[in-house]
């Protein structure tokens, strides 16, 4: 349901992708929330004060109070998981029918936002491995170690997606999900929730991959490889047990053993990889964070005397068309290591699990992500989904429709801007409309807007 209908065929195709978010959601609602992502796009911020100023009150009489009222629990909720679902199942359009055997990738992680003063719900003292020392703390006697910062901690998913853009086949990222951790469950419950949701939408028949961090295979995250359609690729701690299969019976008395010699780190055989600076070796092993399933287990160094890391993968035989279509894995090392070794393609599909810290990297720096202003969990929740639902948008924007085509070589913020362009353009022609002194004139204005060819609009 399109309720906003600009001069712009480019902004109103735009906006249109939007409209399976806010089902169910009242018109007044949708109207607001399509305003709202229209000056987001404008202005690359999440506070609603400045949208509003800037943007929002030029296209609407609607007053400031009325857009923090659209995140309030009152009426019709924005939940979460309806944002969810609906990234997934826009996301599954651009998937080409030559491209549906391909896995489908889920990232998951967390990340911390630092924020100042005590109104905040859910405002918690975190330590995300001690890069926030800032002076405000140091100098605090009630802090017992200056590498603790108060804020917010956000449990994320990223779904990579294979999408055709001009012609070739890539991964393309969306965001899935952002959940606020209010310390209710731990961080390895939601995200396995999360996945959960996300495989009921993607269905049985998919395959898909999930990549983790070593702070995440454990606990229920671990459990989720017993999904018949989900592996895991993951960074283990480097002291996990492994052992080897069991050995064959011999046929004598007692009972036979049931796992092999324990097998340590140091134990691979590493090789140098050609054209890098890694050296790697495998092994099939079996530990206790996945039962009796064997594993096949990674091992790697960076130089000659760097330390040692430790990769697990549950089924390697899922991460094969990676190493027959070296071209779905980006350049750099992933492609070397397949070339030398296709044993170790699990190694070179877990690199791409870089995308979700490169992620929150431009949110924080490019999209205001650690500069909203709001103070209840539900608005907080609310307020970031509906913005990874326009980078969700953008990300896969030349894959929606052939007349955003020119924009797949261009960045995230790229694409931002020129869509806010358009958008800059159609409150420009708004207000001179409205200072028009007839309707005869406002007509011809916007029989000469007309005439621009949308698909040239991009260019201009």
């Amino acid at each position: 349901m399109q309720i906003l209908n600009f001069v712009s065929p480019l902004v109103n195709t735009f906006l249109s992708f939007f409209s399976s978010f806010f089902d169910g959601q009242t018109k007044p609602t949708i109207k607001k929330l399509y305003l709202f992502l229209a000056a987001m796009t404008v202005t690359g911020v999440l506070s609603i004060r400045q949208c509003h100023q800037h943007v929002i009150r030029h296209l609407s009489d609607k007053g400031l109070k009325t857009y923090y009222y659209m995140l309030s629990d009152e009426g019709r909720t924005l939940s979460v998981d309806d944002f969810t679902i609906a990234t997934v199942r826009l996301a599954l359009q651009t998937i080409p029918n030559d491209a549906k055997h391909l896995p489908i990738i889920i990232i998951g992680d967390d990340t911390g936002i630092p924020k100042a003063g005590k109104d905040m719900e859910c405002m918690k003292l975190h330590d995300h491995n001690g890069y926030h020392q800032t002076s405000r703390y140091r100098g605090n006697k009630n802090r017992s170690n200056s590498n603790f910062y108060m804020g917010h901690n956000f449990v994320t998913t990223v779904m990579l997606i294979p999408a055709r853009i001009k012609g070739e086949i890539s991964y393309t990222p969306v965001i899935t999900g952002q959940r606020l951790w209010t310390g209710e469950e731990s961080k390895l419950k939601m995200l396995a929730d999360m996945v959960r949701q996300q495989l009921q939408e993607l269905g049985s028949d998919r395959q898909v991959l999930l990549l983790v961090d070593s702070w995440y295979p454990k606990g229920e995250v671990a459990a989720l490889q017993s999904i018949p359609n989900l592996e895991l690729v993951c960074n283990a701690r480097i002291d996990t047990v492994m052992r080897g299969p069991a050995p064959e019976r011999t046929g004598r008395r007692g009972r036979p053993a049931q796992q092999g010699p324990k097998i340590r780190p140091a134990d691979f055989e590493l090789t140098p990889v050609p054209d890098t600076n890694m050296h790697m070796g495998v092994k099939r092993v079996k530990t206790r964070i996945f039962g009796d399933k064997e594993v096949l287990a990674i091992v790697t160094r960076i130089g000659e005397h760097g330390g040692l890391r430790l990769f697990l993968c549950t089924d390697p035989s899922l991460c094969d068309v990676f190493s027959t279509v070296p071209g779905l894995l980006p350049e750099g090392d992933a492609r070397a290591i397949v070339r030398d070794n296709p044993q170790c393609t699990p190694y070179a599909v877990y690199l791409m699990r870089w995308i979700i810290e490169t992620t929150y990297q431009q949110l924080k720096a490019f999209w205001d992500f650690t500069e909203y202003r709001v103070r209840r969990r539900t608005h907080i929740s609310r307020l970031v989904n509906i913005q990874a639902a326009l980078y969700s948008v953008l990300s896969l924007l030349p894959a929606l429709d052939e007349c955003f085509s020119d924009l797949a070589e261009m960045s995230l913020q790229e694409r931002r801007w020129h869509i806010g362009h358009l958008i800059s353009r159609e409150i420009f022609f708004c207000e001179f409309r409205q200072r028009s002194q007839t309707h005869h004139n406002s007509q011809l204005l916007r029989e000469l807007y007309q005439v621009f060819d949308p698909c040239e609009e991009l260019a201009a």
